[in-house]
């Protein structure tokens, strides 16, 4: 017989030895986890921050069908409606005009959750951003536009008025 040692496959001369695995430092990786989630919280913050930004941008706008399909008005663009039976005009602050079948009163529940838009009787919704002045019987646009009402809707509008900018 030989001298010579055997080996099993798993004790082979050319095996590596096994290694302890060093324990990690509790105290640095205590540290790495409060960074990451500081990052994790900037990011998040971040995030909604811009959110917001683009659910402030589409809250002002509504949107309604006109002639060949669907248009976006912003409330800052919108001077006032007026009525004309089943439609209303829309002027805009560009000078455009625009005719929307929709009654006086579907058009007011779609502006009434903007604090900035005021109706006045039947026939005029006001935006009370682009009033530059209410009379005794008027209000004028800063387009220069004159709008005669009642004297009833007068003293609504100069309440409605006084109360939005105060």
């Amino acid at each position: 017989m030989s001298d010579k040692k055997t080996y099993r496959a798993s004790e082979s001369a050319s095996a590596p030895k096994k290694r302890r695995k060093k324990r990690k430092d509790p105290k640095k990786t205590l540290a790495i986890c409060l960074a990451a989630i500081c990052i994790l919280g900037v990011v998040i913050f971040a995030m909604d921050k811009a959110m917001q930004g683009v659910k402030e941008h589409q809250n002002d706008s509504i949107v309604m069908k006109v002639d060949n399909g669907y248009r976006r008005f912003t409330v800052k663009e919108i001077l006032y409606a007026e009525a004309e039976d089943k439609y209303q005009r829309i002027y805009l602050s560009n000078g455009e005009k625009i005719l929307v079948r929709i009654t006086s009163t579907e058009l007011y529940e779609k502006v009434k959750d903007f604090d900035c838009f005021f109706r006045c009787g039947r026939s005029h919704i006001i935006n009370l951003n682009h009033v530059k002045k209410v009379t005794t019987s008027s209000v004028l646009i800063k387009t220069g536009k004159e709008l005669k009402l009642s004297h009833t809707a007068i003293t609504a509008l100069k309440t409605a008025f006084f109360n939005y900018f105060n």
